[in-house]
């Protein structure tokens, strides 16, 4: 067994050789730096629409909950009929939660209708200062003429609505928030990649591994690649692609291979000499290098702080 195993990384290593051996700078990098990159596309389809249906998803979420708690609260403003009542008992409750316990002051309260009907009413709110000290004292209601039994303190209305205004700003300031993040991300992931398409030193590279798999219905294919830096130290660049293909979605599996074969002929890592971890597969996703643009007719040196920091 262990001779077999010794075979075929030997091989392993024989093919990954061959293939060091057969590999040729790409024209587009044999210039002098820096290389005159452009923009292309800078972001596949599923991830922009994932992004959009999100976006949306939220937006749509927020004002469905909006308008439901306005309309509820419009309906008691509107139709609600406003009388005094009297807080005849008060007693305190405690509600858990996952992780703590609030407790709260419940009061019950009496009120008279236009008709001289007495009708009992039931309300809760934080426990502040002291939940007996409520008994005795005269509040304000609403009620519903067409349903008398259903009533509410005018002042958890004022709570209620102070609660949507804040519920909406923290939404908005949440999804502001996260869009500026992922906007900052996409923005500084552009700019190491377009600064190593730039100034970084192509090497021969070999995949070692690669595979398939399924995130969200959507077919992706993953290539490890190994490359030797200037010190003689291996490391390890990933990539990963979308086959994702709106015309033959029946054709990702053969869209993975001819993705495979196209970076087996010739691998081609940029790393950057000063953090030779930091690479990428050539060519890159959202940059490219323009090579209608004229060349320098002389070698222009990389200044100390021109590699990816």
């Amino acid at each position: 067994m262990q001779t077999i195993d010794h075979r075929e990384r030997r091989e392993k290593t024989e093919r990954a050789a061959d293939m060091t051996s057969k590999w040729a700078i790409p024209s587009a990098l044999d210039c002098p730096l820096p290389r005159n990159v452009i923009r292309q596309t800078p972001i596949d389809p599923v991830m922009r629409w994932a992004l959009y249906l999100l976006l949306l998803m939220s937006f749509l979420l927020m004002g469905v909950l909006f308008l439901g708690e306005y309309l509820a609260l419009h309906r008691w403003e509107t139709h609600g009929q406003v009388t005094t009542a009297i807080i005849e008992d008060a007693h305190t409750v405690v509600e858990h939660r996952r992780n703590r316990s609030d407790w709260r002051c419940v009061i019950n309260y009496s009120y008279a209708t236009t008709d001289r009907t007495y009708i009992r009413g039931k309300d809760s709110g934080p426990l502040e200062d002291g939940c007996q000290s409520e008994i005795g004292k005269t509040i304000s209601v609403r009620y519903l003429r067409e349903q008398p039994e259903e009533s509410i303190p005018t002042s958890t209305i004022a709570t209620l609505k102070r609660q949507g205004v804040i519920l909406i700003i923290s939404a908005v300031g949440c999804i502001g928030f996260l869009i500026i993040c992922v906007r900052c991300a996409l923005f500084l992931f552009s700019q190491k990649e377009k600064r190593l398409l730039a100034w970084g030193t192509p090497v021969a590279g070999t995949i070692y591994k690669s595979c398939i798999f399924r995130r969200k219905g959507v077919l992706y294919l993953r290539i490890w690649c190994r490359y030797s830096s200037q010190d003689g130290r291996a490391h390890t660049v990933r990539r990963t692609f979308s086959l994702f293909d709106q015309i033959l979605l029946f054709n990702q599996r053969d869209k993975s291979c001819s993705i495979l074969k196209k970076f087996q002929d010739n691998t081609t890592v940029l790393y950057d000499p000063t953090h030779p971890w930091l690479a990428a597969l050539y060519p890159l996703e959202i940059f490219k290098i323009n090579e209608s643009a004229p060349r320098h007719q002389t070698p222009i040196p990389a200044k100390e702080d021109a590699p990816i920091s």
